[in-house]
């Protein structure tokens, strides 16, 4: 009897876009990009309050935003579509740190326009509010500086010292003592735009932030490419190794078939939804036959593909589990 060789061939996910570093603390993720008309969606997957969680958040071009959760490791992260530039995230770090002194009152009108270059909000001080970002010209400068604070933050008394459309500066967290208002940047970071402090008057002594620092380089996006993960690979034979990160989906490289037939074993102890996708170039690929289909749980799976490939590959298509799964991927053929 004659017993045919058969490969036995451990699906793994591709990484050409590795992770460059994972955080020393927990830390939220700070997002950039070196092109304006990058606007798109960017989510990032990992632990968060020593639970697997995710984070989205919308890009603003060059303007740096930051995840409102905090990691303490990162699995992936993945954009909604292709960046024009370069998108560059990294931990907290540093904040820069500025101030404005109020010297004189200000006359009615008077504004001071704040922000970063492209993207400033103008404050108009008045003697009776009449629109969104009014100031109340106080009795003092010490007033004036008060009510400027409550302005950038939006708190304080809406209606009395600033008009009540007016929103929090989303750049800028602003703190008070007498006649000066320290303003802090609301992200830790070294910003790649200038910031624009600039007055109709001169009622201000005006410092920019400075002092701003990024922190640990975690992960980049170069233009085209909207997945950064490290590598995995699906062996657990024993079903006692966690092989696939929560929320982690994946395709995995093309294993050469050689036109035979090919058996898939799987095994997963959670619902994972998968497909298989053929090429014969390595450049375009077609959903097989069997199409997506869904592992039960703690279930071992035999698939024989119905028809003959010359490449295929694995593709995890939806893992919507908060908790690692012991997954064991193979073909054979």
């Amino acid at each position: 009897m004659v017993i045919a060789d058969m490969s036995n061939v451990i699906f793994t996910t591709v990484a050409t876009n590795q992770l460059a570093s994972q955080p020393v603390a927990a830390t939220p993720i700070v997002l950039r990009s070196t092109s304006t008309a990058d606007t798109m969606s960017a989510t990032v997957f990992g632990t968060i309050s020593a639970a697997p969680g995710s984070s989205a958040k919308t890009l603003t071009g060059k303007i740096e935003v930051q995840t409102s959760a905090s990691f303490t490791a990162i699995t992936q992260a993945i954009l909604a579509s292709a960046p024009a530039g370069s998108v560059t995230a990294f931990a907290s770090g540093t904040a820069a740190i500025g101030d404005i002194r109020v010297d004189a009152i200000p006359a009615d009108g008077a504004t001071l326009t704040i922000g970063l270059t492209g993207s400033t909000q103008a404050y108009r001080f008045k003697n009776t509010l009449a629109a969104a970002y009014d100031v109340k010209i106080g009795a003092s400068v010490a007033d004036c500086a008060a009510n400027l604070k409550a302005a950038l933050n939006a708190d304080g008394t809406p209606g009395t010292e600033y008009f009540a459309g007016t929103l929090v500066n989303p750049y800028l967290l602003a703190t008070v003592s007498t006649s000066v208002v320290t303003t802090t940047d609301r992200i830790a970071c070294d910003r790649q735009l200038e910031w624009t402090f600039t007055e109709s008057a001169s009622n201000f002594a005006k410092r920019v932030p400075l002092g701003g620092i990024d922190g640990l380089a975690l992960f980049s996006f170069a233009a085209g490419i909207t997945s950064a993960a490290n590598p995995l690979t699906f062996s657990t034979e024993d079903h006692l190794t966690d092989t696939l990160p929560a929320l982690m989906t994946g395709t995995s490289p093309s294993v050469a078939i050689g036109g035979d037939k090919c058996m898939l074993r799987l095994f997963s102890d959670k619902t994972i939804t998968y497909k298989i996708q053929s090429t014969t170039d390595l450049v375009n690929f077609t959903d097989t036959t069997e199409g997506t289909a869904t592992l039960t749980a703690n279930t071992l799976t035999l698939v024989t593909l119905a028809d003959l490939h010359e490449f295929i590959r694995f593709v995890i298509v939806t893992n919507a589990n908060t908790t690692n799964a012991k997954m064991d991927a193979r073909v054979i053929f």
